[in-house]
């Protein structure tokens, strides 16, 4: 754990193919770019995000609790060699509750394109389940490469095993275990070590018990 409450640490070890999980796919249509690339040149960054990728991925991540990535391509088509406009996942996506997130959002934002909605662009009956290292490879250096979005779902399904289980307090072991909360920072991409939150939630209890 870390030495200070300004200091973040994730575990460091090496994983294991079933370690670093799955990913789910879920293709966006060619309908789907083009009313993106609408969104891309109404957006405000005053909004709070320089993007509405990064707006989008931090309300369907908070809407269904898992890591969202999105993936949108330039090509009205795409050949067999071609990288696919997709949804990324490290699980499941119901569909109703996706395409009621994107409709909230999309509302929001751009109220005046409330007659063609993002959401009837989603493929979800061609949607995919694969093992992360399927998208890896090793280059010439031994380096493992894959698509930029890799290392955030390795960490992602690493940190949510690790979250399924109890933490005990070393220095107290007397007391139970305590289950704690995975946290995502702003932007929905970097997690965010499990010491933080909770020093910062119990340390003014315990300030408190002993005073």
């Amino acid at each position: 754990m870390a030495a200070g409450p300004t200091r973040l640490y994730t575990a460091d070890f090496p994983l294991s193919p079933e370690l670093m999980g799955q990913v789910w796919f879920y293709p966006l249509t060619p309908e789907f770019e083009d009313l993106w690339e609408v969104c891309e040149r109404q957006w405000d960054p005053d909004e709070g995000f320089r993007t509405p990728h990064g707006a989008l991925r931090v309300a369907l991540g908070t809407a269904t609790g898992r890591m969202i990535v999105f993936t949108i391509s330039r090509r009205r088509s795409t050949g067999p060699d071609e990288a696919q406009s997709l949804i990324v996942a490290d699980g499941p996506l119901d569909a109703k509750l996706t395409k009621r997130c994107f409709d909230t959002w999309q509302k929001l934002h751009f109220p005046n394109l409330k007659h063609q909605l993002l959401s009837e662009h989603i493929d979800f009956r061609n949607t995919a389940c694969r093992p992360l290292t399927d998208v890896l490879q090793r280059d010439d250096g031994g380096y493992i490469t894959g698509p930029w979005w890799w290392k955030d779902a390795a960490g992602w399904a690493a940190i949510q095993q690790l979250a399924a289980r109890p933490m005990t307090d070393q220095q107290h072991p007397d007391q139970p275990a305590t289950p704690f909360r995975v946290a995502l920072s702003h932007d929905a991409k970097r997690l965010v070590a499990w010491d933080y939150p909770y020093y910062r939630t119990i340390k003014p209890c315990m300030d408190r018990a002993t005073a």
